[in-house]
């Protein structure tokens, strides 16, 4: 998916990375369509979010869980 919004992903120096290195965000970009959906497309039973309350409980959601809602 990388490809999809950075061209160059290998570089030669870290030189030619600070000159060349460029992340192509769309006008229209959403990250929850662009990225987590993508991954539920292929990743539907990762987990993608882990949430934590002060009172130790706790709630895992996986990436078809995140498309869902």
């Amino acid at each position: 998916m990388i490809e999809k919004f950075v061209k160059q992903t290998s570089f030669a120096s870290h030189r030619d990375f600070v000159e060349n290195y460029r992340v192509e965000v769309p006008e229209n970009f959403n990250f929850a369509y662009d990225v987590v959906d993508e991954w539920a497309k292929t990743n539907p039973d990762k987990r993608a979010l882990c949430w934590t309350n002060d009172k130790g409980a706790h709630k895992d959601l996986t990436f078809g869980e995140l498309k869902k809602s």
